[in-house]
């Protein structure tokens, strides 16, 4: 058995408000989501870090392996994360409407 003191608490923090943006707009796939994800850029960088509260604001509900994105990210302590995504294929996406949840 581990101490407990031992183990590191991993928490999700909205980013750094004084992070470093990225405007340019990339494109990419995503590699995996299930509340919080990850989309892998055409450009060969790394896994830019999405999660729910981000697509919620631009009106989706989830993403889909291997769907192409389009989005723009930040740098955080913690490593890049997606700051605004729009879905390249919207047949596949679910829009939310006002009053569902």
């Amino acid at each position: 058995k581990i101490p407990s003191t031992n183990i590191k608490q991993i928490t999700l923090q909205e980013p750094n408000l004084n992070a470093k943006s990225h405007d340019k707009i990339r494109s990419g796939k995503v590699k995996f989501f299930n509340i919080w994800g990850f989309i892998t850029p055409n450009d060969g960088g790394r896994d830019v870090f999405v999660d729910k509260n981000i697509l919620k604001k631009y009106g989706y509900r989830h993403l889909k392996q291997n769907q192409k994105v389009n989005f723009t990210s930040i740098i955080t302590q913690k490593g890049e994360v997606a700051s605004k995504v729009k879905i390249i294929n919207p047949d596949s996406i679910q829009i939310i409407t006002e009053g569902t949840r």
